[in-house]
């Protein structure tokens, strides 16, 4: 052993690194030398160690990559016929290491790309007269095959647009001078090998797979479609024939009668028909991706053939004949979907639901409603939960078995909306044969039963009303509800949230319903997720059926007396959001009923809690707590939001506001009292929120105290949180917020401005590391700029544009105009950018113009020198792609804000575009009148379609004369 193989032996050696690092050094300067390569090429030819022969390829692997053009010509030739030696007397007297094998031949197939076919036009006949038929010499070639697809050819391989030329012109030439030479090569190795070698034909068949879809279909067909068929019956090799066969029936082909030609040939049916849907599920699930490829591309073909027979170009008799293959390809496609294996019935899902979608506005034939009919009790056995289904952890299996659920639902409403009376018989017969014999049958199958019903109102049609009528009495009526297993518990709930609209006018059912709620089968079922979704739907029941529910009211709120309280320990019964949708629902009952009724409910449910809240801030008693156990700020927390959500019901309602603002009036001071308890300030603002629907005007009094409170130790969260509030406050009161808006406006401002700079210098490196474009700094930047612009928004949009123009605000003006123009170029964000947009808009509808009473002395000028050419030049910039459908509703406010310029300040700003703007951004003088022609002219929607057509002419120019 020399220092050279000495040196590579070590590189290969983790557990000594210095001598590691040495020897990659010297291995480096091996690489490096000019004629590193042939030490190498020769070193390949002597060596019998691994490492060394293996790093002797990848030195040679490199030159081909990126010194190959600097050779010279007889160096290449050298390089060449070295390898070619290698393949025509090593290979066929050994058996080199797999990984040589691999590598050389992806060094072959590199070496075939730079050469071939200019440089190296035999190659095919080179590499295939060496073939002396031994294993060891055709499993090589196969190699290189498979690479010289990788490398070059494969369409799946991201390429660049030279390399999809290069690869274009190499299979050209292949087409023309070398595919039958390598067809009747790969005829040989299958005549040979067949009974012999299931490995060599199996990699083979690998090769004829890669190469199908761009070769001359005659090869295949008249040549090897025999042998596929043949080892379909050989279980080392039908999974590849499979593939083959796919390949074949995937085959591009333009014309649809050449395709159906193609596929009668193949007789599909014949061979498919007697496979054993017991079979290996691998193989199954080939066979089924064959059937499904072939449906499709009938269903392609047909359509092409319709269009060909409506230009008679073809006779009907084609179409029949395709219509009858079509027929036997769904008789083939329900074996498939009804396999026990869910990876074979997703196999055949495609041609399932394509073949389906054909149906649609078309009349359906006997057959076809036959071929409905055996779909049904298929989708119900594949939707049906497997029993080793893990309801507690969804791993990948559960994934998919979902993923396959919502396909076949998509089949269910297909065949819903083609024969709904069908169908919804089936539901109903299944759902009866469920309930006649519930003690004897597995949750599965009752669980699928009430899916169905339930599926049923994704596609809610007129036809399937009385049979819904018919389903839910009987659903409320059955101990559907009592099966002891929570899937069949949580359909159940569902579909009768879902349908109880339909259940006729029986107070008697109705009230069995609500007992399921609300007994162990429902909100105290002891399972949280079951109990969880009982409380979101039975606070949907109620939002969407409060009258027929008020008579129950007083039951209601007796059997869920223990969860209308506050109560620590009641945490340990019922999650948080839980209780709060069941105040939620009976907020919303108590405050439909009538006013005289109200107050022994709301003594009753809200009192006690204002008591203890009102104990807990008297006595503060949050400084007796401590940091891991924060009972009395938690419970707090807890009651402003269960009262809060409570009076959802009673928005508008102040004679019965009374309750809610006594609870209002004590938590005001809460944000000062406890400054660094950010959680507490956000739910002050909450149940701020809710007293404006509440209280109405009555909250005006409160909102002074309450800005004072929030505003201090304001952390951005709960900053966010006071500005929606202001903006809440704003769009209901409008100019009654004058007086607080102007010494609240400053304030406000330079909060944004602040928060702005405090996240912006406050960021690190690590900060700055971008995520779908933008930054952590960036994002939280962006939905700062977001809160901004709605607030400015909504000031000017509700009358409020002259608090900027009081003595303390109007120092701002400029600054605030500024950053919205900013905005407005902000094309990441075409939400906020239309935002900003419609901003100016409104700045210019209250102060451009002459009129003394409203516009504002210099804002013209602004319009005319800042505001115009953002309008106009930046919808020219490249990233405004007038294509794009959120660019399309800011072009709508640009126009917008232009044609209301030109009503406030008339002919003066056309004056202005034609005579100093058009010049002054090269727009030729006749398009510059015309624009402002139209400008006059035009309404406002006609405009919008003149201003896109003046950008898109200015853009084609602009790239017209790009330079290249």
């Amino acid at each position: 052993m020399d220092e050279f193989d000495s040196a590579v032996i070590a590189s290969f050696n983790p557990t000594a690194p210095e001598l590691r690092k040495k020897a990659n050094e010297y291995c480096e300067s091996v690489k490096a030398a000019p004629d590193g390569w042939k030490f190498c090429l020769e070193k390949f030819f002597g060596s019998n160690v691994l490492q060394v022969k293996f790093f002797c390829l990848v030195v040679i692997q490199e030159t081909i990559q990126y010194k190959y053009n600097a050779l010279s010509a007889a160096d290449q030739n050298l390089l060449r016929q070295t390898l070619l030696r290698f393949i025509r007397e090593v290979i066929p007297q050994s058996e080199p290491e797999g990984e040589i094998k691999n590598k050389f031949a992806q060094i072959v197939a590199l070496l075939f790309k730079v050469e071939y076919p200019q440089s190296w036009p035999t190659f095919f006949s080179d590499i295939t007269s060496s073939l002396s038929l031994s294993t060891s010499s055709v499993d090589m070639f196969l190699r290189v095959m498979n690479n010289i697809d990788d490398e070059i050819i494969n369409q799946e391989m991201l390429r660049n647009t030279e390399e999809v030329a290069r690869s274009a012109e190499i299979k050209d030439y292949i087409r023309d001078h070398a595919i039958v030479e390598l067809a009747s090569t790969w005829y040989s190795i299958l005549e040979t090998f067949k009974s012999t070698n299931p490995s060599i034909c199996s990699s083979c068949l690998e090769n004829i797979r890669r190469y199908t879809n761009w070769i001359d279909i005659n090869l295949i067909t008249r040549s090897f479609v025999p042998h596929f068929f043949a080892f379909l019956t050989r279980e080392e090799l039908r999974e590849k024939a499979s593939e083959c066969i796919h390949e074949l029936v995937n085959k591009g082909m333009p014309d649809p009668v050449a395709k159906l030609k193609l596929i009668d040939e193949l007789n599909l049916t014949v061979v498919f028909n007697n496979i054993n849907p017991q079979d290996d599920p691998d193989f199954l699930e080939g066979v089924a991706k064959i059937v499904n490829t072939t449906g499709l591309e009938l269903l392609s073909a047909i359509k092409g053939m319709n269009v060909l027979a409506q230009q008679q170009k073809i006779s009907g008799e084609i179409i029949v004949k395709a219509q009858q293959i079509l027929e036997e390809m769904v008789v083939l496609t329900f074996k498939f979907m009804d396999n026990e294996d869910d990876n074979v019935s997703q196999s055949a899902y495609r041609f399932a639901n394509g073949y389906l979608q054909s149906l649609k506005n078309t009349s359906i034939s006997p057959k076809q409603l036959e071929f409905l009919q055996t779909f049904l009790p298929i989708i119900r056995k594949k939707m049906t939960y497997d029993s080793s289904y893990n309801f507690d952890k969804h791993d990948e299996e559960e994934q998919f078995f979902n993923d396959l659920r919502k396909d076949l639902l998509l089949l269910f409403k297909l065949i819903t909306n083609l024969s709904p009376q069908l169908v919804s018989s089936f539901v109903l017969t299944t759902l009866q044969g469920v309930i006649s014999n519930i003690q004897s049958i597995d949750f599965a199958t009752v669980e699928v039963a009430v899916y169905l019903v339930y599926s049923l109102g994704e596609t809610i049609l007129k036809d399937l009303e009385p049979f819904l009528r018919e389903m839910i009495v009987l659903l409320a009526s059955s101990n559907i509800s009592l099966y002891p297993h929570r899937s069949v518990t949580l359909i159940y709930f569902d579909t009768i949230t879902r349908y109880i609209r339909f259940l006729p006018d029986n107070p008697e059912a109705l009230k069995s319903i609500l007992i399921s709620f609300f007994d162990g089968r429902g909100i105290r079922n002891p399972f949280a997720t079951i109990k969880s979704r009982v409380c979101y739907l039975f606070q949907r029941l109620v939002k969407a059926h409060t009258q027929s529910l008020q008579p129950f009211l007083p039951s209601i709120i007796s059997a869920l007396e223990p969860f209308l309280v506050f109560n620590s320990e009641l945490s340990k019964t019922i999650a948080v959001d839980d209780q709060i949708n069941i105040f939620d629902a009976i907020g919303t009952l108590v405050g439909t009923i009538p006013r005289q009724e109200q107050d022994k409910y709301l003594e009753a449910l809200l009192v006690p809690m204002i008591k203890q809240m009102e104990t807990i801030i008297n006595g503060k008693l949050w400084n007796t707590e401590t940091t891991d156990k924060p009972i009395f700020t938690g419970a707090m927390v807890q009651i402003i939001s269960l009262i809060g959500t409570f009076s959802k019901g009673f928005n508008g309602q102040k004679d019965s506001g009374k309750y809610f603002e006594k609870l209002f009036e004590m938590i005001i001071p809460l944000p000062s009292l406890l400054p660094s308890h950010e959680e507490v300030r956000i739910k002050v603002l909450f149940y701020t929120h809710r007293m404006i629907e509440c209280l109405v005007g009555n909250v005006l009094q409160y909102v002074p105290p309450l800005i004072n409170q929030s505003l201090q130790n304001c952390s951005l969260k709960a900053f966010f949180e006071f500005v929606r509030l202001i903006n809440q406050l704003i769009s209901r009161f409008k100019e009654q917020m004058f007086p607080v808006m102007d010494p609240l406006l400053s304030q406000i401002i330079e909060r944004f401005y602040k928060y702005v700079n405090e996240v912006a210098n406050g960021s690190t490196q690590e900060d700055k590391t971008a995520l779908n474009g933008l930054s952590e700094v960036e994002r939280e930047i962006v939905e700062i700029q977001r809160q901004y612009y709605a607030f400015v928004s909504t000031l000017i949009g509700n009358g409020l544009s002259h608090v900027l123009r009081t003595p303390q605000n109007a120092p701002y003006i400029q600054r605030i105009l500024k950053t919205v123009l900013e905005g407005c170029k902000e094309t990441r964000d075409m939400s906020a950018c239309k935002q900003c947009y419609s901003i100016v808009k409104k700045f210019a509808e209250n102060w451009a113009g002459n009129d003394p009473q409203t516009s504002l002395p210099g804002f013209n000028q602004f319009v005319y020198e800042e505001i115009t050419p953002v309008l106009i030049g930046e919808p020219l910039r490249p990233n405004f792609d007038l294509s794009d459908a959120g660019v399309a509703l800011v072009i709508t406010e640009i126009a917008s804000a232009q044609k209301i310029i030109f009503q406030k300040c008339g002919k003066e700003f056309l004056t202005f575009l034609t005579t100093v703007y058009f010049p002054s951004i090269q727009c030729p003088p006749d398009m510059a009148q015309e624009y402002a022609y139209r400008l006059e002219q035009l309404g406002q929607k006609e405009f919008r379609a003149a201003f896109i057509s003046f950008l898109n002419s200015v853009k084609s120019s602009q790239k017209a004369n790009k330079p290249r």
